[in-house]
């Protein structure tokens, strides 16, 4: 006995010497992640189970039961812990349970973990002043200078860059890092107490706009060279919709500007010219017409450094201006582009009428985006507006070029510890989407959070794992959440709130509805719940929960779900509600 003993103890210390727990705290959440010694439970028939407890309590809480997944070849459990408290000293265990073919219990240690604070962004005690017409480098508050200026030399970490009130056209901007940051030495962007700076990428000249002969209600007008291949022109306030070309071109699209095809008020514009077309006749001439002459504000490159970047307080917006170098279909203007950094924070900013916001290339891990607002109105087209976009684009036909607006005002690829709160998605075709070719996304928070009026308000389709998304309102999305496909996972939500789904005009030659053989002027249905990319296999899906959400429509075309066959291995819905309305 005693000698059986000692070999079942030892077998256990070896147990919990190979598999390995990692727990990934945040402020109201943690990942759970036990790290599998290769070949163990083979036949995928063991259970982790999690317990938790915050440091003062006695008693453990159950938490919910961790998902086995495959990432890159290496085996896990993968699970969350929620409704933590912030700041908050948590103690978390796990036990491995497989029967088949006889009973193996593991007792994984415990440990104890800290939940983060709620982050607020303070000034460092280096403090660069500057102002939209600064000038000289002695940087104080009394004599700012130029932000160009500054940023043309190197940033050392421990500076804080103060932006004085006033709108900055500074552009084509970029950081280049060489090192680690720290917490106590970050770089930080902020507004001056009581301001509001405002970095404009827009042109805003008046234009000596023609009136055409034939057609009334058609407008064109000479392009300066600053905003050649504009991808955004507002019309008083509204965006108007960049048609691929002012005649019907078969290279392109039968759906043109001089036809308004697609029944949206829209313009073309190429590196010479631009026409604008509405219903109503708007004359521009006595209108306000705002284009981009920007093709970017901040290029960021990490070279994989941790750069403790943070930026508060901040309005950025109408970059627009598309880069489209000779026989190239060109490229997308971005407001702010990271390459392979970390720890990056925005707080309290707003972006607007940016083709991107924000665009995360590369790795980027640790990123915290909070009390934010990005607003534009590609969320209201049309899904065949959308797709064509992207889709209609010919060298030969100079108008059709660089109108990407299948875009998101958060665009990841891949990165892990990513955090997204109490931000307002206004009218962005999506608010959040992940790169869907490549990457992972690992240990990512989206919660109290507004999305009003998106095409897909969360989009996370492809490869993410620990996703948790709860307490979300999402207002008349046409897809409140994409996950086409939902691979690895598992993915949570959590007393999300859905309403008005409704369905959306579109386009006969919709290039998602072909095979539909649609009629020639039909509505698109909206769902709460979208994932429709057809079937993946098996050892590729990945479980997705559904915790007391609610969906809510009062349209005959506004759906919960829409399924198709074989793209998850399990979906529990568990708790939700419906409600529909006439």
């Amino acid at each position: 006995m005693r000698t059986h003993f000692i070999f079942a103890v030892l077998l256990l210390a070896g147990h919990l010497q190979a598999q390995q727990l990692v727990l990934h705290p945040s402020t109201h959440a943690a990942g759970v992640e036990v790290i599998l010694l290769s070949g163990y439970d083979p036949d995928y028939s063991s259970h982790c189970l999690i317990e938790y407890k915050a440091i003062t309590d006695t008693d453990w809480k159950s938490g919910f039961e961790a998902d086995r997944v495959t990432i890159s070849g290496a085996e896990y459990f993968k699970g969350s812990l929620f409704n933590l408290q912030p700041s908050t000293l948590y103690e978390v265990r796990c036990r491995l349970v497989d029967s088949i073919p006889d009973l193996d219990i593991i007792e994984l240690s415990a440990q104890i973990i800290s939940t983060d604070d709620v982050f607020t962004v303070q000034p460092t005690s280096s403090i660069k002043w500057v102002s939209p017409n600064g000038s000289g480098t002695t940087y104080t508050e009394a004599i700012p200078g130029n932000l160009t200026t500054l940023l043309g030399s190197p940033v050392a970490c421990g500076t804080t860059i103060m932006l004085m009130d006033g709108v900055y056209t500074d552009n084509g901007l970029s950081l280049v890092l060489t090192g680690d940051c720290s917490p106590e030495e970050p770089i930080v962007f902020m507004a001056a107490p009581g301001t509001a700076p405002i970095i404009d990428g827009g042109y805003h000249q008046p234009l000596q706009w023609i009136q055409n002969v034939d057609n009334p209600k058609l407008y064109s007008a000479t392009l300066p060279e600053a905003a050649s291949y504009t991808n955004l022109c507002l019309l008083n306030g509204k965006m108007l919709y960049p048609y691929p070309s002012f005649y019907s071109n078969l290279l392109v699209d039968t759906f043109s500007l001089a036809g308004l095809g697609f029944q949206y008020d829209g313009f073309v514009r190429d590196d010479q010219f631009i026409y604008i077309h509405t219903a109503e006749g708007t004359d521009p001439n006595v209108g306000e017409v705002v284009l981009s002459q920007a093709f970017r504000f901040l290029t960021v490159h990490g070279n994989n450094y941790k750069a403790y970047l943070r930026f508060e307080g901040i309005t950025v917006k109408n970059f627009a201006k598309s880069n489209v170098p000779l026989f190239s279909l060109g490229y997308a203007a971005i407001a702010f582009d990271f390459r392979n950094v970390h720890q990056v924070v925005f707080s309290n900013c707003n972006f607007a009428y940016n083709n991107f916001h924000l665009s995360f290339g590369g790795t980027c891990d640790d990123l915290l985006m909070q009390s934010c607002s990005f607003k534009d109105e590609t969320g209201l087209w049309s899904h065949g507006m959308l797709k064509k976009s992207v889709s209609d684009q010919s060298v030969f036909v100079p108008t059709s070029v660089a109108r990407q607006f299948e875009n998101g005002a958060v665009f990841l690829e891949d990165g892990s510890h990513i955090t997204i709160r109490t931000c307002l998605f206004e009218g962005t075709c999506s608010g959040i989407v992940k790169q869907f070719e490549n990457g992972i996304i690992q240990e990512a928070d989206i919660y109290d959070n507004t999305f009003n009026y998106n095409f897909d308000a969360i989009e996370c389709d492809g490869q993410w794992s620990n996703l948790r998304a709860w307490n979300n309102e999402i207002k008349g999305a046409m897809a409140g959440i994409s996950m086409a496909p939902p691979l690895i996972g598992p993915r949570y939500f959590y007393r999300n709130t859905i309403h008005h789904i409704a369905g959306r005009h579109n386009i006969q030659n919709d290039p998602y509805y072909i095979g539909c053989s649609p009629p020639l002027n039909f509505k698109s249905a909206g769902v709460g719940i979208k994932s429709n990319s057809g079937a993946i296999p098996d050892d590729q899906a990945g479980n997705v929960y559904f915790f007391n959400n609610t969906f809510h429509s009062d349209d005959t075309l506004g759906f919960t779900y829409t399924l198709w066959d074989s793209e998850e291995r399990r979906d529990d819905d568990q708790q939700y509600i419906l409600c529909r309305t006439k």
